[in-house]
């Protein structure tokens, strides 16, 4: 999750893309339920992108402002599957040297 601080720092960011009464409240719901990502995920490409808008990055609109944090939800996705994958190719790597072990011969 993300402080109290951070998140009235999110509201003031997001401010100027405020059309259509989007709120950071709103973002999480529909990344969350539209796309059924993880909270930890939505909370991490919106600590990112809020970031990016503080250091100075604008957008069009409220619309591409969402699209963005949508990006960032699927690299975030996407490195968390790659970093699984790798982890179950170590595993069954694991379990197949462990198989092939030479083992003593039955008397």
């Amino acid at each position: 999750m993300f402080t109290l601080k951070e998140y009235k720092k999110f509201k003031i960011l997001l401010k100027p893309y405020s059309e259509n009464g989007r709120t950071v409240n709103k973002q999480i719901i529909w990344l969350g339920e539209r796309y059924f990502f993880r909270d930890e995920i939505i909370i991490e490409a919106l600590k990112s992108v809020y970031k990016e808008l503080e250091k100075g990055k604008k957008f069009e609109d409220g619309h591409f402002l969402d699209r963005h944090i949508l990006d960032r939800c699927n690299e975030l996705k996407e490195k968390g599957i790659v970093a699984n994958i790798i982890t179950d190719v170590g595993w069954w790597r694991n379990l197949w040297n462990n198989l092939n072990k030479p083992r003593g011969y039955l008397k």
